[in-house]
């Protein structure tokens, strides 16, 4: 049986342990390589630890005389696991799984107390209910000139503008989303990872709040002709989901996590641009009545702002009730 050691020697906390993973089934049956986790410690180094290694698996397996099976197709799946497992290495499995894990608990944490806040409001949020929704209702009468009046504003030019909601606010936004978190956890950049966790579970109870509010509503959107006064609960169609705009509540909860992660003036009026943007790219493609943004707008941004609140971010100007054991969703307008 050829035995291949690959050791570079780095400090790991399995060093000298010389082990069989269950990922070394993927490896010929007649093939066992000897390695030492203390090669893959330095995410830097992977791409020169796979090198030699590769080649050290094709010099024994040459040399006991055989012709692999499937070589390339393993070796690629190799590839991608080793490089997996050299990143969790760095702090080891046990380290790595709890990090994940104790986000996870934090996670259920955030969304217990914003249903708390929901179902228990302080005399503040009880405020914000009333003044949000005092604001959607009377967004509602401007349903149908503002949409009017954006059909009629269309443009080459506008549309490039307004083709922000083809990536922000979409699918994109909860991949950037996971993008900063894996970008802080593999890099050991605690502040990288905390924008990664905190918008992901922004995004999270915006969603869900999103989801059933649609559904619960039926709202027609403006490209059916139906007016914007037209209501069908419980459609489960996708015409029926104009109430509230997903887009900008996504928008507007990524928006004002980021916005609270930094503070600094031209990074805010950067991301809360970026969302009203969102919010108006979705009038102009008729897919949305102005209540409908504005509904969202105010949902993305109450749970982005208490998601910052919660996780003790106060950069712009957050607070949190002494009295409270978690805070609570807040409307400030300054002037």
């Amino acid at each position: 049986m050829p035995v291949c050691n690959v050791h570079h020697g780095l400090l790991n906390p399995y060093a000298n342990k010389k082990i069989k993973p269950e990922i070394f089934a993927l490896l010929p049956d007649d093939v066992y390589i000897q390695l030492n986790l203390d090669t893959i410690n330095r995410v830097e180094r992977v791409n020169e630890w796979i090198d030699e290694l590769m080649g050290c698996w094709s010099s024994g397996v040459r040399n006991c005389g055989k012709k692999p099976d499937h070589f390339d197709a393993m070796k690629k799946q190799f590839i991608y696991t080793i490089i997996i497992f050299s990143f969790l290495s760095r702090i080891g499995f046990a380290q790595s799984w709890e990090e994940i894990r104790q986000d996870m608990i934090a996670t259920g944490d955030v969304g217990i107390g914003l249903w708390d806040a929901m179902i228990h409001p302080s005399k503040d949020t009880q405020m914000a209910y009333l003044i949000g929704g005092s604001v959607v209702a009377l967004s509602f009468l401007a349903d149908r000139s503002i949409a009017d009046f954006s059909q009629m504003q269309q443009s080459p030019a506008a549309d490039k503008l307004f083709g922000i909601d083809k990536y922000y606010g979409s699918v994109y936004t909860v991949a950037g989303s996971g993008a900063l978190y894996l970008a802080g956890f593999f890099s050991g950049n605690q502040k990288i990872k905390d924008m990664g966790l905190h918008t992901a579970q922004a995004l999270l109870y915006t969603g869900i709040l999103t989801i059933v509010t649609k559904e619960l509503f039926g709202r027609a959107r403006p490209y059916t002709d139906l007016g914007p006064y037209h209501f069908s609960p419980f459609s489960f169609s996708d015409d029926r989901r104009s109430f509230f705009s997903g887009h900008t509540s996504t928008a507007f909860a990524f928006s004002t996590v980021m916005a609270g992660e930094i503070d600094n003036i031209f990074w805010q009026i950067f991301w809360y641009g970026a969302a009203t943007l969102t919010a108006g790219a979705r009038i102009y493609h008729n897919k949305h009545w102005f209540s409908d943004v504005v509904a969202g707008a105010l949902v993305g941004y109450a749970v982005g702002r208490f998601v910052v609140n919660y996780n003790g971010n106060t950069t712009v100007g957050a607070s949190v009730s002494p009295e409270q054991q978690v805070p609570q969703i807040q409307l400030t307008i300054r002037f």
